[in-house]
């Protein structure tokens, strides 16, 4: 979008309106940018809500980010194995999901906390800035919550705080976590039970089975697969080059072997005259 439209205060606008997870407030920041930019609000309020602001996502996914790192993550962590053959390729990643699964579930084993050491320590830090905030209880537990010039509406016993944090994330906002203070009740009740340390050990519980060699694979009467078609897409190729095997030092252009051409010139490039 700010290729297309520009401005860094467009930019500021569109990620308030992304990061949002109240959709009252993300109406009123859409309207701010319906002033600075018709074309661009137009733009936006032609894209699915769901795909690209928190305040409409599914509440019960309990994420808080709305970039695409993870899968630039994946790639980065499989980088050695992605211009494989495909069995090679495969193998591969089986064996890096293999030992990470186990290595997590031995690192699980020596949490003592009910949620995961991350979650832990976000909650603790999350605890001492809301003491500041002023909380007024209005009923057995709902409380009105006023902290850095706003005013926001929790009520424990549903989950909800009208900040939509709470429930976007699954982990109580500040002004849930001051009520929480109030009460004195355990933080780590209202969470979601996605990040307690039980759930982790769930995730990672499972074992990947070793595969033997490829030479005592049992035989079948299949047919045989052949590979796919092949056909030059048009444009340029991403990558000429071919990729060295480990170990093998890039050549120096200084050595490259020279080639003559028709007209007994010697380069390392060849005129219009040579195919």
């Amino acid at each position: 979008m700010i290729k297309k439209f520009g401005s860094s205060q467009l930019r500021g606008l569109f990620w308030a309106a992304a990061e949002t997870r109240n959709f009252d407030n993300f109406k009123h920041i859409m309207e701010k940018i319906k002033e600075f930019n018709t074309e661009a609000h137009e733009w936006l309020s032609n894209i699915d809500f769901g795909h690209w602001t928190m305040s409409k996502f599914d509440t019960e996914v309990k994420v808080e980010h709305i970039t695409n790192n993870f899968v630039e993550s994946f790639n980065d962590w499989i980088d050695d194995h992605r211009y494989k053959p495909p069995i090679e390729l495969l193998e591969g990643i089986r064996m890096q999901h293999t030992s990470m699964m186990y290595a997590r579930k031995v690192t699980a084993e020596r949490w003592d906390f009910k949620l995961t050491p991350k979650v832990h320590h976000k909650i603790q830090e999350l605890l001492k800035r809301a003491r500041h905030a002023r909380v007024t209880r209005v009923g057995n537990d709902e409380f009105q919550v006023d902290y850095d010039t706003k005013s926001c509406t929790v009520r424990l016993n549903e989950g909800y705080c009208i900040c939509g944090q709470w429930q976007a994330r699954g982990i109580p906002c500040l002004h849930a976590a001051a009520c929480i203070n109030t009460t004195r009740a355990d933080i780590s009740d209202y969470c979601s039970p996605y990040f307690t340390t039980e759930m982790w050990k769930k995730s990672f519980e499972g074992i990947m089975h070793p595969i033997p060699d490829e030479s005592i694979w049992p035989e079948f009467n299949d047919e045989k697969l052949l590979p796919p078609l092949v056909r030059r897409p048009p444009g340029r190729p991403k990558k000429h080059r071919r990729r060295r095997v480990a170990g093998e030092e890039r050549p120096l252009p200084h050595l490259l072997e020279k080639q003559k051409c028709r007209k007994g010139v010697s380069s390392t490039k060849k005129c219009k005259n040579c195919k």
